[in-house]
């Protein structure tokens, strides 16, 4: 596993956070626009690891959003099912009509080839995990017709 450079929005001039921030999300996760509500105390950071082709990351920042319309990508993004685990802090995830309250503990899965809004109205701390999306659809044209088969289970008694 490799640990790439921690990313701080505390490295840049105060009057130059908000912008720097939209920056650092974007070297991370690919094109989305992000606000800060003009908070101008803003504070994030994302620290970044790769395991072969899933990359992971840890996401602590004061109270910001981030969208993507679905005409955002390009050759080098090709797309990933973005897994999200609320660790602090309360988030709202919106995609195709649909919309998902993440408090501590809870998770989200989404499809980042399409629009999609992460709120977050309070400071956060999330784990981000990015899955290529051709690997795990294999040939699925969306992520809610995938359909996965578990074996029975016998339960002894």
């Amino acid at each position: 596993m490799s640990v790439q450079p921690l990313l701080t929005t505390s490295t840049a001039p105060a009057h130059e956070r908000v912008a720097y921030w939209g920056d650092l999300v974007q070297r991370s996760f690919g094109r989305l626009r992000s606000r800060t509500y003009g908070d101008e105390r803003f504070h994030g950071e994302i620290r970044r690891y790769q395991l072969g082709e899933l990359r992971l990351c840890r996401l602590e920042a004061s109270r910001h959003a981030v969208e993507r319309t679905s005409g955002a990508g390009g050759l080098s993004d090709p797309g990933d099912l973005k897994m999200v685990v609320q660790r602090r802090g309360c988030s709202v995830f919106e995609q195709g009509g649909r919309r998902a309250l993440l408090a501590p503990g809870s998770w989200s899965v989404y499809d980042t080839t399409q629009s999609y809004t992460v709120s977050n109205p309070e400071d956060v701390l999330q784990y981000v995990l990015l899955l290529p999306r051709s690997r795990i659809l294999d040939g699925t044209a969306a992520l809610r017709d995938l359909q996965v088969d578990f074996p029975d289970v016998a339960m002894g008694s």
